[in-house]
This record gives structure tokens, C-alpha cells and sequence, in this order.
């Protein structure tokens, strides 16, 4: 009776310590660093969607005033075609296709929240697969398959925009990964999408940063005209006059807004900046954190900072 107690407690004490073992086999990673990167992500597209927001108002103003001062010919750019059912497009001067610049922007705009979205979409899946929680193979492989359609997509759409290096193809659903899943290897699934994205999270950012500067150049030019206009409608009146005029007054008034509207609208393209420039090196610092290699997790520190400064600038701008 004592040995059968014995062997009992015996293989109650290699059980536990087998489970034991198993457990710290299968350590999960540190989901702060990874909640960090999808937050600065979340925060810098809310915030790049403020800018162009205010862009396009500026934008669509001039050429408003263009149009009503002669110098944009209003059928030539804004009188749309019909050429096939269900397909319009804006008029061709020449061979060129005169579309009004406030559209190109609205057309960044959406671009940028749909990549927006599938970037957390991303940043999702590497969560999940990060967590402790069991995964099931076909919920995961239906998000994985959503996520890749879901960037790839927006990605074709951005590479036409901003015209340079190619994109390599985000790969979150293969056929290798869903095997990994499904033989419970959470982790190498991690390490093989992390590894493989590297190149693909690289190379958009780069586009990212070439379309920043191409929104930097249009705020820059709606801002000027605007600032030129209502300092000529102050100009125009007498000097005499000016502290009792109300439109000089108003004038002024709608400057100081102006610069300050377009000193936020800076600083948050600014800080989208570091944001795209740091986004990769936090993917590698993520990637280095599974391989259980030291991260030290700095450029994740970074882009949670930018991301709250970015918040706090497109807040005070609503």
C-alpha cells in the first residue's frame, strides 16, 4: 500500500515538474513593448488624418479662389467624364489630367487610414501570437488572410501614389505559418512573420516619409496663399484707419490662427516623421524580444512618445 502511495506522489511530483518544464518552454513574450508599437501605429495615422483633414480645407480654398480670380479654368478641372459605365474620371488637358490638388490629397488621405488600419491589423495578429492564450488554426488563419489582404491592397495603392522602390508583399497567412499553428509553435510563427515583414515594413515606411514630404510642400503652398491674402486685405487699408477698421482687425485676427493652425499642422507632420523613421527599428526590436535577444527597447519608447505628442497636437487642433 505505502509504495503504491509512493509511486503515486512519485509521478504526481514528475508530472507537475514536466508541466513545469513545459510551461517555461513555451514562455510567452512581453505584450507591453507590443501594445506600445500599436498604440504610436493607431497614434500616427489619427494624427496624419487630422493634417490632411485641415490640408484639404486649405487645399480646396484655393482653388476655390483660383477659379472665382481666372487664373484656374473651372471646366478644364473640375467637369467630370463619363467615358464607360460606372467610371468617371476628371478632364485631360493635352494628355494630363488636370485634377484639383485638394482631390490628390483626399485620395492620400484614405489611403493612409486604410493603411492605418491594416498596420494594426498587423500589429493584432503579432499580439495574438505573442500572447499565452491557445490559438485557433482557422480563426487565425482567417485574420492572417485578412491582414495580408487587407495591406497588400492599400500598399499597391500607396506604391502608385508615391512611385519608387517596390514594396515587398506582407506575408502573415502562408501555408507554413498555419502549419505552425497548427502544430502549437506560436513562437516560430512569430519569429517567421516577423522575420519575412522586415523588408515590407522598411520599404513603406520609406514611401510614408516621400509622401510626408509631398504634404509638407502642399501645406506649405495653401498656407501662403492664404497668409498673402489676408495680409493684402490688411495692406489695402489706410494706416489711419486700421485701428478702427473691423475688416483690418479680422485680418489680423485670421493671420494669428492661421500661423497657428499651420505651426501644429508642422509639428504633427514633424512628429509623423520620427514616427515612420522609428517604426521599423521598433519591428526589429520586437523581432529580437521573441528571440529572447537583448532589445533594449528604446526606438519602442520613442514611437509611444511621438505617438502621445502626436495625439496631444491633432486634439488641440479638433
Amino acid at each position: 500500500m505505502n509504495r503504491n502511495r509512493l509511486k503515486i506522489t512519485v509521478c504526481r511530483y514528475a508530472t507537475t515538474a514536466g508541466l513545469i518544464l513545459l510551461l517555461a518552454g513555451c514562455a510567452t513574450v512581453d505584450p507591453h513593448p507590443f501594445r506600445q508599437y500599436a498604440a504610436a501605429v493607431k497614434e500616427a495615422g489619427d494624427g496624419l488624418d487630422k493634417v490632411l483633414g485641415k490640408d484639404m480645407e486649405w487645399s480646396r480654398d484655393r482653388y476655390i479662389e483660383n477659379v472665382l480670380d481666372g487664373s484656374v479654368n473651372l471646366a478644364n478641372t473640375a467637369l467630370l467624364d463619363r467615358k464607360s459605365p460606372f467610371t468617371v474620371s476628371f478632364p485631360e488637358t493635352g494628355g494630363v489630367t488636370l485634377k484639383p490638388t485638394f482631390f490628390l490629397l483626399q485620395d492620400a488621405r484614405v489611403t493612409l487610414s486604410s493603411l492605418n488600419e491594416a498596420m494594426e491589423k498587423y500589429v493584432t495578429v503579432l499580439g495574438m501570437l505573442a500572447g499565452s492564450e491557445v490559438l485557433n488554426p482557422q480563426t487565425f488563419d482567417a485574420m492572417a488572410k485578412d491582414t495580408d489582404a487587407g495591406l497588400n491592397s492599400v500598399i499597391k495603392k500607396l506604391g502608385a501614389q508615391v512611385p519608387g522602390t517596390v514594396v515587398p508583399l506582407f506575408s502573415v497567412g502562408s501555408i507554413e505559418v498555419a502549419q505552425l499553428i497548427i502544430d502549437g509553435k506560436k513562437h516560430d510563427a512569430l519569429v517567421k512573420i516577423m522575420t519575412e515583414n522586415q523588408a515590407a515594413i522598411d520599404d513603406y515606411c520609406k514611401k510614408c516619409l516621400t509622401m510626408l514630404l509631398i504634404l509638407d510642400e502642399s501645406l506649405a503652398t495653401d498656407y501662403g496663399v492664404k497668409a498673402l491674402a489676408l495680409e493684402g486685405a490688411f495692406s489695402r487699408i489706410v494706416p489711419e484707419k486700421r485701428s478702427t477698421d473691423v475688416k483690418a482687425r479680422t485680418a489680423v485676427e485670421h493671420l494669428i490662427q492661421l500661423d497657428s493652425d499651420y505651426l501644429a499642422l508642422v509639428h504633427a507632420l514633424k512628429t509623423a516623421k520620427n514616427v515612420y523613421e522609428t517604426l521599423p527599428e521598433g519591428h526589429r526590436e520586437l523581432l529580437k524580444s521573441v528571440e529572447k535577444k537583448p532589445a533594449g527597447f528604446e526606438a519602442i519608447k520613442n514611437l509611444y512618445e511621438e505617438g502621445k505628442r502626436l495625439k496631444s497636437i491633432y486634439d488641440k487642433l479638433e
